[in-house]
């Protein structure tokens, strides 16, 4: 009874404190730090510690929703992740949707700027054309133009059919190699990999035009392919450029595998969607929350993970903590989340008493990387707080039922 008690409240004051931690210009980081469940544990209805909860439109379908799933989704040189991850599921018949609203919106096309996001992707399952419309599904009008998966929206509640109300939306489509003779007998077959891609807004323009192989209006990098398994790190930006009449000077960005804390890589882009033939984010729409999607015309499964939302690209690609004392997590921040790593016996000596007593001497610390976050405060009245709790599950005096 005394270590379930000490335990709960030391999760409540640890959680207390994260949530209370300014997010400065990170306006949103989800590393899904919620409990995983077999056979489903449904996304809609968790709360982020900066007090946003995930929601499905009013136009959603019954069943096409993501799932917490167990585990995460690191990629090198980027903080380790905590928590869990998404499970993004492949949508059959339809689509259907999850979002958050970001810390301090709406930012709106008057404000003009940049917005930026980054997570980390892994496909987990496969659904190759063949088993549907042969590889002539994968060059047709939707096969080229691939299914988009996550980016921004302009609106944190209503549904979210209109296309002209998502900001660069990340898309995935099925690699088809044109040296190749398809099923249907004309040039071009899947490969079992697939690209990736983006789009200023998820409006279609244009028709497919085989001779091109292009997308309509769906930028992508044929330059480089991935399979199942591979863990890719996503970062895009949705620029506001045409702040007066909304017309089609907006800009998206597409950075892939950027070197997590390199800052100059923001000078080079993997891809570029310029909003010439493609509308503006739609209306007076502003940027609002960030959303995930099942679509039927993505390859299969996807899991994302470790979201970052921010209106400088250093945001959201820190680099990882290089060793600062007492950091457990890795995210260059010393607070009551390492002393959960701390208490479920994840630091590196598990439940030692140095651990314990590094963590103490450097509570409240902050990395350079973590200029977004702000210092938790007031960290001594935290710390005595769990310190004090610490006391009481070890010693078990009856003073401290």
């Amino acid at each position: 009874m005394h270590k379930f008690f000490g335990r709960a409240l030391l999760a409540l004051l640890a959680s207390s404190l994260i949530a209370s931690e300014g997010l400065g210009d990170l306006l949103l980081y989800e590393g899904f730090d919620y409990p995983a469940a077999e056979p489903a544990a449904f996304l809609a209805g968790s709360t982020n510690p900066s007090g946003s909860s995930w929601t499905k439109p009013t136009s959603s379908p019954a069943g096409q929703y993501t799932k917490i799933v167990a585990g995460s989704v690191g990629y090198n040189g980027l903080a380790a992740p905590v928590g869990n991850s998404a499970s993004v599921p492949r949508a059959t018949p339809t689509t259907g949707e999850d979002r958050i609203g970001l810390t301090g919106q709406p930012f709106t096309r008057a404000n003009g700027g940049s917005y930026f996001f980054s997570f980390t992707l892994q496909m987990t399952t496969w659904v190759n054309f063949a088993t549907e419309t042969g590889d002539a599904g994968a060059k047709n009008d939707s096969g080229r133009r691939g299914g988009f998966i996550g980016g921004l929206f302009g609106a944190t509640t209503g549904n979210m059919q209109s296309a002209s109300g998502f900001a660069a939306p990340i898309y995935i489509r099925r690699e088809v190699d044109y040296n190749l003779t398809g099923t249907d007998g004309t040039p071009g077959a899947q490969t079992g990999r697939f690209e990736l891609g983006i789009q200023a807004t998820a409006t279609p323009v244009g028709l497919f035009d085989s001779s091109l192989q292009n997308s309509r209006g769906v930028a992508y990098d044929e330059t480089a392919s991935y399979a199942v398994g591979d863990t890719i790190l996503i970062v895009g930006e949705y620029k506001f450029v045409d702040t007066e009449t909304n017309g089609f000077a907006d800009v998206a960005r597409l950075w892939i595998n950027p070197t997590p804390g390199n800052a100059a890589a923001e000078a080079t882009p993997t891809i570029v969607d310029e909003s010439f033939d493609t509308p503006n984010l739609g209306g007076t729409l502003p940027i609002a929350a960030f959303h995930m999607r099942n679509d039927t015309n993505t390859p299969g499964n996807v899991l994302i993970d470790e979201i970052r939302v921010g209106t400088t690209f250093a945001d959201v690609l820190p680099a990882a903590a290089a060793g600062l004392p007492g950091d457990f997590n890795g995210d260059e921040i010393v607070d009551g989340a390492d002393f959960l790593v701390w208490q479920r016996g994840s630091s590196p000596q598990p439940l030692s008493t140095s651990d314990l007593d590094l963590w103490k001497a450097n509570f409240g610390s902050v990395g350079s990387a973590a200029s977004a976050l702000s210092v938790p405060e007031p960290a001594s009245l935290t710390l005595a707080a769990l310190t004090m709790a610490l006391t009481c599950l070890r010693k078990r005096r009856k003073a401290c039922d």
